[in-house]
């Protein structure tokens, strides 16, 4: 499989090109109830050099870490939370995210946007808080942490109908849930 190794590696091209790339094949591999092992092997094989579970902490490791400090100045945080856009649908990757610490890196993404390129990192962190907004753990984190008020001043501000749209659909979700009710209110 391809390696994410090349994601550590000093070229930005081939960080980015390796970070898209790993998504894209993660978001669109058989699951497990489809009858084919991730890595290719037959299903009896006991010679495994590269798990799917050590390809995915792999790069949540390093989706992490570029949004902590990128790697490059202007694009290390949009492709990140780009590739947790399509990767979030995933729950082991939700799980991994959780454990990573890697959901306290979001909020400070939630800010209202003025350009079309921080619309779009707003469009794709609202998303990324909405897909997390179904696991449990993270719940937990967003319901300590000004996630509320910031997407509520996002829906305030906003322009576009998607941004706002995927802000009340993880309203919704959240709602019934712990305090949110009260925080709504």
């Amino acid at each position: 499989m391809f390696s994410f190794r090349l994601l550590w590696k000093g070229n930005w091209f081939i960080q980015e090109k390796s970070c898209k790339i790993l998504a894209w094949i993660i978001s669109a591999r058989p699951k497990a109830g489809e009858g084919a092992v991730a890595n290719g092997e037959a299903s009896g094989s006991k010679k495994q050099i590269t798990t799917i579970d050590d390809v995915l902490k792999g790069l949540v490791e390093w989706l992490c870490a570029q949004l902590k400090q990128p790697s490059h100045p202007t694009r290390g945080a949009p492709i990140a939370i780009s590739c947790l856009s399509s990767l979030l649908k995933e729950p082991v990757v939700r799980s991994s995210f959780v454990q990573a610490d890697g959901v306290k890196l979001l909020v400070p993404l939630i800010s209202p946007a003025s350009t079309q390129q921080s619309i779009q990192l707003l469009y794709e962190t609202c998303l990324c808080i909405w897909l997390l907004s179904y696991y449990e753990p993270a719940i937990e984190y967003l319901a300590t942490s000004r996630t509320m008020q910031r997407l509520t001043e996002v829906v305030k501000s906003s322009t576009k109908e998607k941004v706002v749209r995927v802000v009340i659909l993880t309203f919704r979700n959240l709602l019934p849930k712990g305090t949110f009710g009260a925080q709504m209110v």
